[in-house]
């Protein structure tokens, strides 16, 4: 789902190749639980096997980055990326999590 600034509604976020819709939900509810730090506009994850045939999860966060970023940022978003990928492997979701940034869709 994603969060409109300051209108709290809230949409579906694209999770590709789920095996079921209560697997891209539980995925989906494991990543909404964490609050985005700003710049982090929406995501979007693929489910599907890694380059060595395992069951995986790529989860993109889309960053937008108008004003530079500092190095106080990268390591908010460090820490973004890290309590995500932890969470999804607590949660014993049966895949492995490949977390990142990638540039907000045009």
């Amino acid at each position: 789902m994603k969060s409109k600034a300051g209108t709290g509604l809230r949409e579906r976020e694209l999770i590709a190749g789920a095996a079921s819709a209560a697997e891209a939900g539980r995925i989906r509810n494991l990543i909404n639980r964490h609050k985005r730090p700003s710049g982090v506009e929406t995501w979007n994850a693929e489910l599907g096997e890694d380059s060595g045939g395992e069951p995986a999860v790529w989860v993109w966060f889309h960053f937008k980055d108008e004003d530079g970023i500092s190095q106080d940022k990268i390591h908010e978003l460090t820490d973004f990326v890290q309590s995500v990928r932890s969470e999804l492997l607590d949660a014993n979701i049966d895949r492995w999590p490949y977390v990142g940034f990638r540039n907000p869709p045009m």
